[in-house]
């Protein structure tokens, strides 16, 4: 009973291992950027500011 647990929880952490590099995958391949700008920089793109 114990050694079939301990199989089962050893599949499952394989498939949970699968999913997450998959995920990365699919994170990585998205290309996203960051950018950081100040409260005024954007206040100033949107008119408010003179």
């Amino acid at each position: 009973v114990v050694a079939d647990a301990l199989s089962r929880k050893s599949l499952h952490m394989s498939s949970l291992m699968a999913k997450e590099l998959k995920l990365i995958e699919e994170f990585r391949d998205l290309s996203l950027v960051c950018e950081r700008t100040t409260r005024s920089d954007e206040m100033s793109r949107k008119g408010m500011c003179t």
